[in-house]
């Protein structure tokens, strides 16, 4: 008698997109494949205590039903291949058209949010209070120049950790973004990095030669920025929908999810303001 004894399976919801364990259907579908081929050859077939003449079929089954009822998945965050199990995300669970109804409507949100803050708060808090609006704007440059480089450092020194927040091929049954998380993870690394000494350079007006031949370097870097955080976005959007853990290697608690929402719609707010020459085409991309 040969008797297959599957134990120790964890099960990872194939649509939890965990990057580093097979998902559980996969592993079911090869058992499954095993057994037949046992059956075919003669054998009788049990599974874990299972009756000595279990059915293949009904073993597959029953372990399709076990992955569909996953309620966690894995994620490499370390080069040494250390994951941490987390939650199966909230909107994850849900059919995969209404995933895409809400991965539409936060960016949308976004759209609108960082709309009005351009036409409507930030001329608001200008009149109501000239002194905060100012100080607003004479920070903004320093910081976002320090968040933009620290991040796309972070990109190389925690490579694993950034690339487990990359939306896997079929997330919200619309992301087929060509290219692998860590390619994503090290250009955009490069791009943050670029960004934030460009607009460095350009506020700070050094150096002099570079800037006379390129005066529109802070208009140019700030339209980039401006980009590049609507091309992250989704990232977050995934470490949201996903339980993706990133970095920090654990579940980001919701009030982090919309404290980091708005603070995107003060980073495009800001890139906007600075870099809305380049972006609309009245300020030449090259002199």
């Amino acid at each position: 008698m040969l008797q297959a004894k599957l134990t120790g399976l964890r099960a990872t919801r194939s649509s939890g997109n965990a990057p580093c364990k097979p998902a559980a259907k996969t592993v079911a579908h090869g058992a499954v494949t095993c057994l037949r081929h046992a059956q075919r050859l003669g054998f009788r077939v049990s599974a874990s205590g299972a009756s000595a003449a279990g059915d293949a079929e009904s073993l597959g089954r029953g372990i399709d039903s076990l992955a569909s009822h996953a309620t966690t998945q894995s994620y490499v965050i370390g080069k040494d291949g250390k994951s941490v199990s987390v939650p199966l995300g909230a909107v994850q669970q849900l059919p995969v058209a209404l995933q895409s109804i809400i991965f539409i409507s936060i960016f949308a949100a976004l759209a609108v949010c960082t709309y009005l803050n351009v036409t409507v708060v930030g001329p608001a808090l200008a009149a109501a209070a000239p002194a905060v609006h100012a100080a607003l704007l004479a920070a903004r440059v320093p910081l976002c120049c320090a968040l933009f480089f620290v991040v796309g450092v972070a990109h190389f020194t925690s490579h694993e950790g950034i690339a487990s927040m990359y939306p896997k091929p079929g997330t919200w049954g619309l992301w087929y973004l060509p290219g692998s998380a860590s390619f994503h993870t090290n250009w955009t690394g490069v791009a943050e990095v670029a960004g934030a000494v460009g607009l460095a350079l350009g506020a700070a007006g050094l150096p002099a030669a570079l800037l006379s031949a390129y005066p529109q370097l802070l208009a140019a870097s700030s339209a980039a920025l401006f980009l590049l955080t609507i091309a992250v976005s989704p990232a977050n959007v995934y470490m949201f929908t996903h339980n993706a853990p990133g970095p920090v290697g654990a579940v980001v608690p919701w009030p982090l999810h919309l404290l980091r929402f708005f603070m995107q719609v003060a980073l495009l707010t800001a890139f906007w303001d600075l870099g809305r020459g380049v972006l609309l085409g009245h300020v030449p991309l090259l002199p």
